[in-house]
């Protein structure tokens, strides 16, 4: 591969392109084998570095959490000295006051019993009555309990968790001066401003070419996961997977198994979450064996 074909690539993923350069890239990447396989090498290496700077970003404010707690509940196990101090005073003058303040036991007289009183037959002490409990015993309460989620919440919280429509640097449109944006930078923009149900109006738009191009169908496919219709972005990510032209190969199996989970097709989506839990290369890997653990 000559220096000028690596430049032309790395021209394309930093979206430096004009109109009819890229569709030029497009048209030689679909007829020469060797050429798309460079790009694709390539823009799974500029991937991989994204991913691992992201991962790396994540462990640090994770590490910075934990911290935060810890600190956290030592100070909230920690007493002030005064309170403890102010407590052996209350208690201290309390008994003082018990010892100096009430009558002593040879000093205090048994109470008068009038005649009436003396003459009352003595109670038998089989018939007088048990004690009063001085103290009721403690309710055990009942500890609270989680409500169960059904298969279905389960399975629209896990969507929600894991699905966002993607996005990188080969996505993201170019300022191109005072040129006309063309119908397809049109669907780029509208899509990378996440305005998905316009993107999807607006690739009605797109010539017939860019209609037939995976990396296309892919966002389209994108937008409908985005706008609750899974069932429709089904068939594109199967579509896309079976041709196997796209340089979104790995994101389109990972959203397909989102697809399926939130269709409602629950055995299909653990079969293709096992497809991606099991593929070494996938970036999703981590992820699709996360939703299918909780899933079990």
């Amino acid at each position: 591969m000559e220096d000028k074909d690596i430049n032309l690539i790395e021209r394309y993923f930093r979206n430096e392109l004009t109109s009819a350069e890229r569709e030029a890239f497009e048209q030689r990447r679909a007829q020469d084998e060797a050429f798309r396989q460079e790009a694709e090498l390539h823009g799974k290496a500029r991937q991989a570095i994204r991913l691992k700077e992201k991962a790396e970003i994540r462990q640090m404010l994770s590490e910075r959490g934990r911290l935060l707690d810890t600190q956290k509940n030592r100070a909230g196990r920690s007493w002030p000295w005064w309170l403890g101090g102010g407590l052996a005073l209350l208690l201290g003058a309390f008994f003082w006051l018990q010892r100096a303040g009430g009558p002593s036991p040879e000093r205090q007289s048994p109470p008068a019993v009038s005649p009436q009183e003396s003459a009352q037959p003595a109670v038998p002490p089989d018939t007088a009555q048990a004690p009063l409990p001085t103290e009721t015993p403690p309710v055990k309460k009942q500890e609270w309990q989680p409500p169960v989620a059904s298969t279905s919440e389960k399975q629209e919280l896990l969507f929600a968790q894991y699905f966002q429509p993607y996005k990188d640097e080969t996505l993201e449109p170019s300022v191109r001066g005072n040129e006309e944006p063309s119908a397809s930078d049109q669907f780029q923009q509208l899509y990378w401003d996440g305005r998905y149900r316009e993107a999807l109006a607006q690739f009605e738009n797109l010539p017939l070419v860019a209609k037939s191009n995976d990396n296309w169908l892919f966002i389209q496919a994108e937008c409908l996961l985005a706008t609750g219709k899974a069932a429709a972005a089904v068939p594109l990510y199967e579509a896309i997977l079976a041709n196997g032209r796209s340089r979104f190969m790995p994101e389109a199996s990972w959203h397909l198994a989102l697809a399926w989970l939130k269709s409602g097709s629950l055995e299909k989506a653990k079969r293709q979450l096992a497809v991606v839990a099991g593929d070494a290369g996938s970036p999703w890997r981590a992820n699709a064996a996360a939703v299918l653990k909780d899933l079990q």
